[in-house]
């Protein structure tokens, strides 16, 4: 998809700050980063034609919006119904998928050259580490997996507290009993940049 065709109106202004981001991690050393996640899973089709032309190759906005119950009425409850709208179709056991370029909730052609990685195993803060390894039973059941399976979990860094730490060690400590390099089950931890090689 040429890059004309993806920056119009917003698309262009958002462009323009992925740019600067870019330039703020190489500036520092880093390397140019290819993940991207919206503050409050807001990406739209606007954000995603900006994340292709500046080189950014998986959004992981897709939220598992049934379980931010804590969030129904808050305010005047219209960021709930938002996030429940928006991203109506992703559960405990939605998949990375390569979005329509009309369509940020399914895949189809033409598609976006940009793999969508549901958070499926939601935010740590939302969530006890039951609900986790809950979500983790949902996506493997003990059998041989028949295709690759992603179980994605978030916290949020600036408020990261002793409780989401204590939540997050018991999902993970249950989720290690099953490690491939132990050959005990397909666990293999994965950045968002290795995923692509899985879901090409």
């Amino acid at each position: 998809m040429a890059e004309r065709d993806l920056l119009t109106g917003l698309a262009a202004g958002e462009h323009q700050l992925l740019l600067a981001a870019n330039a703020l991690f190489e500036g520092h050393g880093f390397d140019q980063p290819t993940s991207f996640r919206t503050g409050a899973w807001t990406s739209d089709m606007t954000t995603l034609r900006a994340l292709v032309a500046a080189g950014y190759t998986v959004d992981s906005d897709a939220y598992n919006w049934a379980r931010m119950e804590e969030w129904i009425g808050v305010g005047n409850g219209v960021f709930y119904e938002w996030v429940k709208e928006h991203w109506s179709r992703i559960d405990d056991t939605s998949q990375p998928y390569y979005p329509s370029a009309a369509d940020i909730l399914n895949p189809g052609e033409p598609a976006l050259p940009l793999l969508e990685v549901p958070l499926n195993g939601v935010m740590a803060d939302y969530v006890t580490g039951q609900e986790m390894i809950d979500i983790f039973a949902a996506n493997w059941s003990g059998d041989a997996l028949a295709a690759p399976v992603a179980y994605a979990i978030g916290f949020h860094p600036p408020s990261f507290n002793a409780n989401d730490k204590s939540r997050i060690d018991d999902a993970l400590s249950h989720v290690d009993q099953f490690l491939a390099s132990a050959d005990a089950g397909p666990v293999v931890y994965a950045t968002f940049r290795d995923l692509i090689s899985v879901w090409p």
